[in-house]
């Protein structure tokens, strides 16, 4: 609106001088006019004045001739004088009318001489109207050249400015293909990411259901374990009682020493009197206990022998055992981390891929993080239950025969115990 405003003004000014100008021209050149016909005026109304005094002194003249027709005859002699001197008045006069046609004359050559400059000054004006017209047109002309120059340039401008549009689009549009591209690639590595991801759940799943039997393999070698714990504390409570029997049998060992001491200082002074066949009976009885004696100690002996080396095995399995537990851990920690980072790189494909699909992915997602928990932690504990299987497996190897021939070996003191203590009865 304010550009349209600014050339209708553009316009209108130009148009308003050039209609104002000649206006102004043709005012002043009928001032002139005027002004001219005045000044003519006042000479023709000097020459008329002339003229006027000319004819009033005729009638005053005529005036006088009649005043002395009149009058009485008494004064003929002052009309005779009257006369002359009119006469003379006469000559005067003539001269001046001379004079004064002389002057008309020049006043008329000079009136049309005014004439002819007036009408060359009209002719003049009428020039200058019609040159100021063209100047007006000349100023409208230049205005409108100067009108079509601005809006040439403006039309530059915009031709400038539709280029830079076009270039700009053009450029927009070389992005927007670009960025199609980039978003098609982009589409085929979530397509790829997808899909590695649904095979890595798979796998998951499969290692779940794994692991789960691992799970239930590992409680039933954790209750091994426990159950292997209480027999090692059974152990170490029989072993503890075996001690004390052992002192019990040692103490009752040094009684039937000092008994056999005294039984032979006896024998010695028995009479030589008694019965052959009854010494012979009493020695061979004494030598069997005696042999039946060393044979518990021997046993109990070796009992002990085993029961601390057993008992040496078990702190070593049970040291191997907290050092694998410790090695867990630490792997447990470096496997968190690995998966933590896998996680964030699964959850940053889940974000490149749930701006298309948020909504159904994440149920989806939090299914799949956890499952990956459970693999990693599955995957941890798998390794150190299968570990502890093999671990486990050496060691029911080696209890079994362990705990067979502590069986036999504790079998067998045991009824050289009671045996002994049947003896000890019976003495």
């Amino acid at each position: 609106m304010e550009s349209s405003t600014s050339k209708a003004d553009i316009i209108i000014k130009p148009v308003l001088k050039a209609a104002v100008i000649p206006l102004a021209l043709s005012v002043a050149g009928f001032i002139c006019a005027k002004i001219m016909a005045n000044r003519s005026v006042n000479l023709k109304g000097s020459s008329t004045g002339t003229d006027d005094q000319v004819s009033y002194l005729k009638a005053n003249s005529r005036k006088f001739r009649d005043e002395d027709v009149f009058h009485s005859f008494s004064s003929a002699c002052m009309l005779s004088t009257e006369c002359l001197e009119i006469q003379d008045n006469k000559h005067v006069l003539e001269e001046e009318i001379s004079c004064l046609r002389l002057r008309l004359d020049e006043l008329q050559k000079r009136e049309s001489d005014l004439e002819m400059q007036f009408i060359r000054y009209c002719n003049l004006k009428e020039q200058e109207s019609v040159l100021m017209e063209l100047s007006n047109m000349l100023l409208l002309e230049v205005a409108r050249v100067e009108f079509l120059e601005k809006e040439a340039s403006s039309m530059e401008a915009e031709s400038q400015g539709l280029e830079k549009l076009v270039g700009e689009c053009l450029r927009a549009s070389e992005q927007m293909e670009y960025w199609k591209s980039e978003n098609g690639l982009l589409q085929r590595k979530v397509k790829k990411l997808l899909r590695k991801a649904r095979r890595q759940y798979h796998v998951i799943r499969e290692q779940d259901s794994k692991l789960e039997a691992r799970e239930a393999e590992a409680l039933g070698i954790h209750d091994a374990q426990e159950t292997k714990a209480k027999v090692i504390k059974k152990l170490e409570y029989e072993t503890g009682e075996l001690r004390a029997v052992l002192e019990r049998v040692q103490d009752e060992k040094k009684g039937l020493l000092a008994r056999l001491a005294l039984a032979e200082k006896s024998a010695a002074s028995i009479s030589k009197t008694e019965g052959e066949g009854v010494k012979i009976e009493d020695y061979t009885g004494l030598e069997k206990e005696l042999e039946n004696l060393k044979k518990d100690r021997a046993a109990e002996i070796k009992e002990l022998i085993y029961l601390r080396w057993s008992n040496a095995c078990l702190r070593q399995e049970l040291m191997r055992n907290q050092a694998q537990l410790e090695q867990q851990a630490q792997e447990k920690d470096n496997n968190l981390e690995i998966n933590l980072e896998g996680r964030a790189e699964i959850g940053k494909c889940e974000q490149c891929f749930g701006n298309m699909s948020s909504d159904q992915e994440h149920p989806k997602r939090k299914k799949l993080f956890r499952r990956l928990k459970r693999w990693v932690e599955g995957n941890e504990k798998g390794r150190g239950r299968l570990d502890e299987k093999e671990r486990h497996g050496q060691v029911t190897c080696f209890g079994r025969n362990s705990v067979s021939d502590y069986a036999e070996e504790h079998h067998v003191p045991r009824k050289s115990c009671s045996s002994a203590s049947t003896h000890n009865i019976r003495l």
